[in-house]
């Protein structure tokens, strides 16, 4: 989806992170690679991870079983795109959906640096 689209479906701010420009929308945040500009997301430029935090528990059993094999740390594949979850404290699931270089650069504080998908 493109930073156009996605303004136009949901309200939200635009953020930095050492990786990305990230629209902050109520339900998710949306992770665009940095552009042209450092503050502002380009309306063709396209998601590159989504990541969303709910209230749930979730097992690699679980995970495994609708996705299959891992293909990195917590991390599987999803048709073209990737699946992570990291449980958080709480009760609480932080979800990651992306491409292949979109979680690559995102940097986790559950493990050592950012992720690596072969």
């Amino acid at each position: 989806m493109t930073y156009k689209t996605l303004k136009k479906k949901q309200k939200g701010k635009v953020g930095q992170s050492e990786a990305y420009l990230f629209y902050n929308t109520k339900n998710a945040y949306y992770g665009f690679f940095y552009g042209n500009s450092d503050t502002k997301i380009s309306s063709g430029q396209k998601v590159v991870l989504i990541t969303k935090m709910v209230s749930t528990k979730v097992t690699a059993s679980q995970m495994k079983k609708y996705f299959g094999k891992p293909v990195a740390w917590h991390t599987y594949k999803a048709g073209k795109y990737y699946v992570r979850y990291v449980n958080m404290q709480k009760g609480k699931v932080e979800f990651q959906l992306g491409t292949n270089a979109g979680l690559n650069a995102y940097y986790s504080t559950d493990e050592d640096g950012t992720l690596t998908i072969k």
